[in-house]
Protein backbone atom coordinates (compact mmCIF):
# COMPACT_ATOMS: atom_id res chain seq x y z
CA UNK A 1 0.00 0.00 0.00
CA UNK A 2 2.84 2.06 0.77
CA UNK A 3 4.43 1.37 -2.31
CA UNK A 4 1.30 2.11 -4.61
CA UNK A 5 0.71 5.53 -2.50
CA UNK A 6 4.32 6.73 -3.19
CA UNK A 7 4.05 5.77 -6.26
CA UNK A 8 0.58 7.00 -7.31
CA UNK A 9 2.03 10.71 -6.12
CA UNK A 10 5.32 10.65 -7.72
CA UNK A 11 3.74 10.46 -11.08
CA UNK A 12 1.78 13.42 -11.32
CA UNK A 13 4.19 15.26 -9.18
CA UNK A 14 6.80 14.41 -12.10
CA UNK A 15 4.19 15.01 -14.75
CA UNK A 16 3.15 18.32 -13.23
CA UNK A 17 6.89 19.37 -13.17
CA UNK A 18 7.50 18.48 -17.27
CA UNK A 19 4.33 20.36 -18.34
CA UNK A 20 5.89 23.31 -16.39
CA UNK A 21 8.94 22.78 -17.97
CA UNK A 22 7.28 23.04 -21.55
CA UNK A 23 5.22 25.50 -20.81
CA UNK A 24 7.55 28.00 -19.76
CA UNK A 25 10.03 27.12 -22.84
CA UNK A 26 6.98 27.73 -25.37
CA UNK A 27 5.72 30.80 -23.83
CA UNK A 28 9.16 32.48 -24.72
CA UNK A 29 9.44 31.21 -27.87
CA UNK A 30 6.43 30.65 -29.77
CA UNK A 31 6.19 34.95 -30.37
CA UNK A 32 8.94 34.80 -32.39
CA UNK A 33 8.57 31.82 -34.71
CA UNK A 34 9.18 32.66 -38.08
CA UNK A 35 6.86 32.06 -39.82
CA UNK A 36 3.86 32.08 -37.38
CA UNK A 37 1.70 35.38 -36.76
CA UNK A 38 1.41 36.93 -33.39
CA UNK A 39 -0.21 34.65 -30.51
CA UNK A 40 -2.91 37.60 -29.43
CA UNK A 41 -5.40 38.77 -31.81
CA UNK A 42 -5.11 42.88 -31.03
CA UNK A 43 -1.40 42.61 -31.56
CA UNK A 44 -1.71 40.37 -34.87
CA UNK A 45 -3.80 43.60 -35.96
CA UNK A 46 -1.79 45.96 -34.99
CA UNK A 47 1.46 44.14 -36.92
CA UNK A 48 -0.85 43.61 -40.16
CA UNK A 49 -2.33 47.31 -39.91
CA UNK A 50 1.16 49.04 -39.50
CA UNK A 51 3.16 47.19 -42.25
CA UNK A 52 0.13 47.48 -44.59
CA UNK A 53 0.36 51.82 -43.67
CA UNK A 54 3.94 51.74 -44.12
CA UNK A 55 4.77 50.44 -47.00
CA UNK A 56 2.16 53.04 -48.97
CA UNK A 57 4.07 55.30 -46.53
CA UNK A 58 7.42 53.89 -47.55
CA UNK A 59 6.37 54.44 -51.27
CA UNK A 60 5.56 58.19 -51.21
CA UNK A 61 8.91 58.51 -49.54
CA UNK A 62 10.19 56.43 -52.83
CA UNK A 63 8.38 58.61 -55.49
CA UNK A 64 9.94 62.06 -53.72
CA UNK A 65 13.36 60.81 -53.50
CA UNK A 66 12.67 59.69 -57.47
CA UNK A 67 11.67 63.38 -58.10
CA UNK A 68 14.69 64.95 -56.18
CA UNK A 69 17.47 62.76 -57.66
CA UNK A 70 16.04 64.44 -61.29
CA UNK A 71 16.00 67.87 -59.80
CA UNK A 72 17.84 68.63 -56.46
CA UNK A 73 20.16 71.37 -57.20
CA UNK A 74 22.59 70.48 -54.25
CA UNK A 75 24.62 66.80 -54.51
CA UNK A 76 24.45 66.15 -50.63
CA UNK A 77 20.73 66.26 -51.07
CA UNK A 78 20.55 64.02 -54.09
CA UNK A 79 22.69 61.83 -52.39
CA UNK A 80 20.43 61.65 -49.22
CA UNK A 81 17.40 61.34 -51.55
CA UNK A 82 19.06 58.01 -52.92
CA UNK A 83 19.92 56.55 -49.45
CA UNK A 84 16.04 57.07 -49.18
CA UNK A 85 15.27 55.07 -51.95
CA UNK A 86 17.79 52.45 -51.81
CA UNK A 87 16.61 51.71 -47.87
CA UNK A 88 12.60 52.32 -47.94
CA UNK A 89 12.61 50.24 -51.11
CA UNK A 90 14.64 47.63 -49.01
CA UNK A 91 12.29 48.13 -45.93
CA UNK A 92 8.77 48.04 -48.12
CA UNK A 93 9.72 44.50 -49.55
CA UNK A 94 10.80 43.10 -46.00
CA UNK A 95 7.44 44.02 -44.89
CA UNK A 96 5.43 42.80 -47.58
CA UNK A 97 6.99 39.23 -47.44
CA UNK A 98 6.83 39.42 -43.32
CA UNK A 99 3.04 40.06 -44.36
CA UNK A 100 2.40 37.30 -46.73
CA UNK A 101 4.35 34.83 -44.52
CA UNK A 102 2.64 35.76 -40.96
CA UNK A 103 -0.58 36.60 -42.51
CA UNK A 104 -0.75 35.77 -45.73
CA UNK A 105 -1.39 38.94 -46.67
CA UNK A 106 -0.33 40.57 -50.55
CA UNK A 107 0.24 44.10 -50.17
CA UNK A 108 0.56 46.14 -53.29
CA UNK A 109 1.36 49.81 -52.35
CA UNK A 110 -0.81 52.48 -52.75
CA UNK A 111 -0.75 56.29 -53.18
CA UNK A 112 -3.62 58.67 -51.71
CA UNK A 113 -5.09 61.62 -54.12
CA UNK A 114 -3.05 64.16 -51.78
CA UNK A 115 0.30 62.31 -52.30
CA UNK A 116 -0.22 62.70 -55.96
CA UNK A 117 -0.89 66.56 -55.91
CA UNK A 118 2.43 66.66 -53.47
CA UNK A 119 4.27 64.84 -56.28
CA UNK A 120 2.62 67.47 -58.93
CA UNK A 121 3.69 70.39 -56.99
CA UNK A 122 7.38 68.69 -56.27
CA UNK A 123 7.41 68.20 -60.55
CA UNK A 124 6.55 71.73 -60.76
CA UNK A 125 9.44 73.13 -58.82
CA UNK A 126 13.06 73.88 -59.47
CA UNK A 127 15.96 75.29 -57.96
CA UNK A 128 16.39 76.59 -54.89
CA UNK A 129 12.37 76.53 -54.46
CA UNK A 130 12.83 72.73 -55.09
CA UNK A 131 15.17 71.17 -52.56
CA UNK A 132 13.58 74.03 -49.71
CA UNK A 133 9.73 72.49 -51.10
CA UNK A 134 11.37 69.01 -51.01
CA UNK A 135 13.29 69.53 -47.48
CA UNK A 136 10.18 71.12 -45.66
CA UNK A 137 7.68 68.09 -47.14
CA UNK A 138 10.13 65.12 -46.33
CA UNK A 139 10.67 66.32 -42.69
CA UNK A 140 7.03 66.50 -42.22
CA UNK A 141 6.92 63.01 -43.81
CA UNK A 142 9.85 61.47 -41.57
CA UNK A 143 8.44 62.88 -38.66
CA UNK A 144 4.60 60.86 -39.29
CA UNK A 145 6.94 57.87 -40.11
CA UNK A 146 8.63 58.20 -36.55
CA UNK A 147 5.54 58.89 -34.84
CA UNK A 148 3.73 55.51 -36.41
CA UNK A 149 6.79 53.38 -35.73
CA UNK A 150 7.47 54.83 -32.15
CA UNK A 151 4.84 52.03 -30.32
CA UNK A 152 5.48 49.22 -32.75
CA UNK A 153 9.33 48.66 -30.75
CA UNK A 154 7.33 48.00 -27.63
CA UNK A 155 4.06 46.08 -29.34
CA UNK A 156 5.73 44.16 -32.07
CA UNK A 157 5.55 40.50 -31.18
CA UNK A 158 8.13 39.77 -34.25
CA UNK A 159 11.47 40.81 -33.16
CA UNK A 160 12.53 41.55 -36.74
CA UNK A 161 9.59 44.19 -36.97
CA UNK A 162 10.85 45.31 -33.93
CA UNK A 163 14.06 45.97 -35.02
CA UNK A 164 12.96 47.55 -38.01
CA UNK A 165 10.74 50.23 -36.43
CA UNK A 166 13.52 50.87 -34.50
CA UNK A 167 15.97 51.10 -37.52
CA UNK A 168 13.24 53.76 -39.08
CA UNK A 169 13.13 56.07 -35.86
CA UNK A 170 16.90 56.04 -35.67
CA UNK A 171 17.10 56.69 -39.39
CA UNK A 172 14.66 59.01 -40.37
CA UNK A 173 15.66 61.39 -37.44
CA UNK A 174 18.77 61.57 -38.03
CA UNK A 175 17.83 62.93 -41.73
CA UNK A 176 15.25 65.33 -40.17
CA UNK A 177 18.14 66.66 -38.39
CA UNK A 178 20.28 66.65 -41.27
CA UNK A 179 17.84 68.44 -43.40
CA UNK A 180 17.15 71.07 -40.87
CA UNK A 181 21.05 72.00 -40.97
CA UNK A 182 20.56 72.29 -44.56
CA UNK A 183 17.50 74.28 -44.48
CA UNK A 184 19.45 76.94 -41.71
CA UNK A 185 23.23 76.66 -44.12
CA UNK A 186 21.96 77.00 -47.67
CA UNK A 187 18.82 79.20 -47.01
CA UNK A 188 18.51 80.58 -43.48
CA UNK A 189 15.32 78.54 -43.07
CA UNK A 190 14.09 77.02 -39.17
CA UNK A 191 12.31 73.76 -39.69
CA UNK A 192 9.85 73.99 -36.44
CA UNK A 193 8.86 70.24 -36.24
CA UNK A 194 5.93 70.03 -33.54
CA UNK A 195 6.31 65.87 -32.58
CA UNK A 196 2.58 65.87 -31.53
CA UNK A 197 0.98 67.10 -35.16
CA UNK A 198 3.45 66.45 -38.11
CA UNK A 199 1.01 68.05 -40.04
CA UNK A 200 2.29 71.80 -37.95
CA UNK A 201 5.31 71.40 -39.54
CA UNK A 202 6.44 75.33 -40.20
CA UNK A 203 9.19 77.42 -41.76
CA UNK A 204 9.94 80.55 -40.98
CA UNK A 205 12.53 82.68 -42.57
CA UNK A 206 15.42 84.04 -40.34
CA UNK A 207 17.64 86.70 -39.63
CA UNK A 208 20.31 86.52 -42.74
CA UNK A 209 23.56 86.09 -41.36
CA UNK A 210 26.62 88.54 -41.75
CA UNK A 211 28.97 86.39 -43.83
CA UNK A 212 27.57 83.68 -46.27
CA UNK A 213 28.36 80.02 -45.55
CA UNK A 214 29.45 77.29 -48.44
CA UNK A 215 26.71 74.68 -48.39
CA UNK A 216 29.59 72.08 -49.50
CA UNK A 217 32.16 72.87 -46.88
CA UNK A 218 29.57 73.01 -43.95
CA UNK A 219 27.13 70.28 -44.70
CA UNK A 220 27.67 67.28 -42.32
CA UNK A 221 27.84 63.32 -44.15
CA UNK A 222 24.63 62.01 -45.53
CA UNK A 223 23.33 59.13 -42.68
CA UNK A 224 23.60 55.50 -44.36
CA UNK A 225 19.95 55.01 -43.89
CA UNK A 226 21.21 51.64 -44.86
CA UNK A 227 23.65 50.35 -42.21
CA UNK A 228 21.13 49.60 -39.68
CA UNK A 229 18.98 47.45 -41.60
CA UNK A 230 17.72 44.27 -39.97
CA UNK A 231 17.45 40.76 -40.84
CA UNK A 232 14.95 38.65 -41.01
CA UNK A 233 14.80 35.81 -38.69
CA UNK A 234 16.51 37.83 -35.89
CA UNK A 235 16.54 35.90 -32.50
CA UNK A 236 16.36 32.28 -34.13
CA UNK A 237 19.35 30.97 -32.87
CA UNK A 238 17.97 32.28 -29.24
CA UNK A 239 15.13 30.10 -29.99
CA UNK A 240 17.06 27.55 -31.05
CA UNK A 241 19.05 27.47 -27.85
CA UNK A 242 15.57 27.27 -25.64
CA UNK A 243 14.22 24.43 -27.88
CA UNK A 244 17.35 22.48 -27.29
CA UNK A 245 17.69 22.98 -23.98
CA UNK A 246 13.79 21.98 -23.70
CA UNK A 247 14.77 18.93 -24.97
CA UNK A 248 17.42 18.04 -22.83
CA UNK A 249 15.41 19.05 -19.67
CA UNK A 250 12.59 16.15 -20.55
CA UNK A 251 15.43 14.06 -21.60
CA UNK A 252 16.84 14.22 -18.26
CA UNK A 253 13.82 14.15 -16.66
CA UNK A 254 12.32 10.95 -18.63
CA UNK A 255 15.46 8.97 -16.96
CA UNK A 256 15.02 10.38 -13.58
CA UNK A 257 11.73 9.05 -13.93
CA UNK A 258 12.26 5.84 -15.19
CA UNK A 259 15.17 5.33 -12.54
CA UNK A 260 12.68 6.40 -9.93
CA UNK A 261 9.95 4.15 -11.09
CA UNK A 262 12.15 1.14 -10.96
CA UNK A 263 13.28 1.59 -7.64
CA UNK A 264 9.59 1.33 -6.36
Amino acid sequence: MHTLFSRNRFVPLSLLLAFTALYAVFAGVMPVFADAPAQDAATAKFESDFMQTMIDHHTMAEEMSKVCLQKAKHEELRSMCQNISDSQTKEIQLMQSWLQRWYQITKEPMMMAQDEQMLSRLNAAGGDEFDTMFMQMMIEHHNTAIQEATPCVERAAHQELGNLCQTIISSQQQEIEQMKTWLAQWYNLTANVTQATPSATVVTTTTPQATTTTPEANATATPDANATLPQTGAGFETNSLLWVSALVLIALGAVLFARRWKSF
